[in-house]
């Protein structure tokens, strides 16, 4: 009911262009319209039927660097080297800070990655969205609200502010600084419909278990039963950029311990450990985890896909075959002239 309106409209707005073409159409076997004429008739009322339903598509605004111009809010954010994260909780819509190449917790893609999907608690329903172990897992810095109000863990550093959409920012950044990359000694294997509530459970360790599917190639081992062990090896980010980072490890154990990073777990990346390849594994449903065998300095994570170079290289080949064909095709016809 809500939108009868439009529906009637379009229903007239079809009546009237079968009309007008139907009364062309005949005009062009009657004779009346010949040629050029009745061809640019036809083109006309078709033409007229596209831009009657495009116009309604198009939103002819300011060109891009004033409509997504810099604020006090990104500019603070851009002032922090990467990685990190920011939960926008109503300030800037849809995808706006990925388009200032500032990482956010939330967001939309066309093609987003189910498992983390799964891990918030669905596709733009984001259930879990509040939790502070997925806070400290992909680590998120930063909070932004339309309004100022106190949340624990966090004090506010900016704002209110204007920002370029118009909505007022306040930004607020965390007590703690989260850690991007964690090695964890524990490991544990569970049903998949388990991992995620296990995961957001204000209970669970972060610092000290990471949870696998039951179906992962990992067989770690079991935990002690006094509870989540302890390690005295730490990461850090020697290098990151999208696509690419270098983790380097301190501290030496002889037990195989877990790498945790805060990035989504994708089968196109690739690990090396001390210059040795390595499987990555999906760990607590969404995140790229490593096996570290004991004595482990230096973990390189690279984003690289096989089958994206493949396609690419098939693509070349077919265009150089169209341009051979295009060459083969003139020089037979120009043969063909000089016989």
């Amino acid at each position: 009911a809500g939108n009868a309106g439009e529906l009637r409209g379009g229903a007239l707005r079809l009546l009237a262009v079968v009309a007008v073409g139907w009364a062309v159409l005949w005009a062009v076997w009657s004779g009346a319209l010949k040629g050029a004429a009745g061809a640019a008739a036809l083109v006309a009322v078709v033409v007229a039927d596209l831009w009657s339903v495009d116009r309604l598509f198009f939103d002819y605004r300011e060109p891009a660097a004033d409509l997504f111009a810099g604020d006090p809010i990104t500019a603070r954010l851009d002032s922090h080297p990467d990685p990190f994260r920011v939960l926008d909780l109503g300030v800037y819509q849809g995808s706006y800070l990925m388009g200032h190449r500032i990482m956010t917790m939330l967001g939309y893609h066309g093609f987003e990655i189910r498992f983390y999907d799964e891990l918030l608690g669905g596709k733009n329903e984001w259930r879990n969205a509040g939790s502070a172990n997925l806070h400290d897992l992909l680590s998120v810095r930063y909070l932004l609200m339309p309004e100022a109000q106190a949340v624990p863990g966090y004090h506010q550093v900016l704002g209110p502010v204007a920002t370029t959409p118009g909505q007022p920012g306040v930004l607020l950044e965390r007590d703690t600084i989260p850690t991007y990359v964690r090695v964890v000694p524990g490991a544990a294997k569970l049903p998949e419909e388990r991992v995620v509530p296990t995961v957001v459970d204000p209970r669970f360790p972060v610092n000290s278990v990471v949870l696998f599917s039951d179906t992962a190639s990992v067989e770690p081992e079991r935990l002690p039963t006094a509870g989540p062990d302890s390690t005295t090896v730490r990461a850090s980010l020697a290098e990151w950029a999208p696509g690419r980072m270098r983790i380097a490890l301190e501290g030496s154990e002889t037990r195989p311990l877990y790498l945790v990073v805060g990035e989504n777990w994708y089968p196109d990346w690739h690990a090396e450990i001390d210059g040795r390849e390595a499987p990555v594994h999906r760990g607590n449903h969404a995140l790229l985890t490593v096996v570290l065998p004991s004595r482990a300095r230096e973990v390189t994570l690279t984003f690289a896909s096989d089958e994206y170079a493949r396609g690419r290289l098939v693509t070349l080949l077919a265009l150089l075959i169209v341009v051979g064909l295009f060459g083969w095709s003139a020089w037979r016809s120009r043969s063909a002239v000089h016989a």
